[in-house]
């Protein structure tokens, strides 16, 4: 093989391996170019946290206008509170009025099963039933009435207050 054919062959299996001898030297990568974000972005601003909420006053504060009704109802003579069954605007507030009293009306809410009007029967019943074991002198009237009376409302608000009085749940 000639020399010539021979240098040739060397150069190029120094290109094919990547001899340095006799090559150019190596180029180096282009530089990397950072393009800055057209739009600022906005500052940021510091955690502010929000004012501490303003605390309620105390639950004893709060009385609804109905409660104080009650309240005041229940001041009122017994056999006057037990007579406001029979207004239907005042029924509710007296018949809650008498739970408050307690025992002490009774008595008189039993005479009221005999009322002439259906929903007076059915309140003293009910307010019987709400005084549960304080009522237990009323058993047997209210039975009665859970029996006999004429009016289905009287009758269930009857054997509504003897479930109660006995602790039965309804």
């Amino acid at each position: 093989m000639s020399r010539s054919l021979q240098g040739w062959m060397l150069l190029l299996a120094a290109l094919l391996l990547g001899c340095e001898s006799g090559s150019a030297p190596p180029t180096p990568p282009p530089p990397r170019v950072v393009v800055a974000d057209p739009t600022p972005s906005p500052p940021v601003e510091p955690f502010v946290p929000p004012p501490a909420p303003t605390p309620l006053p105390p639950p004893q504060t709060y009385t609804r206008p109905e409660e104080a009704a009650v309240q005041a109802l229940a001041e009122t003579p017994v056999e006057e509170l037990i007579g406001l069954l029979a207004n239907p605007a005042q029924r509710d507030a007296a018949s809650r009025a008498a739970i408050l009293r307690g025992g002490v009306v009774v008595a008189p809410l039993v005479a009221a099963l005999e009322n002439e009007d259906p929903q007076v029967r059915a309140a003293a019943a009910f307010t019987l039933g709400q005084l549960g074991g304080a009522a237990k002198s009323a058993v047997t009237t209210l039975q009665q009435q859970a029996r006999g009376d004429q009016n289905e409302i009287a009758r269930d608000a009857a054997a509504f207050a003897l479930d109660a009085i006995e602790g039965k749940s309804p």
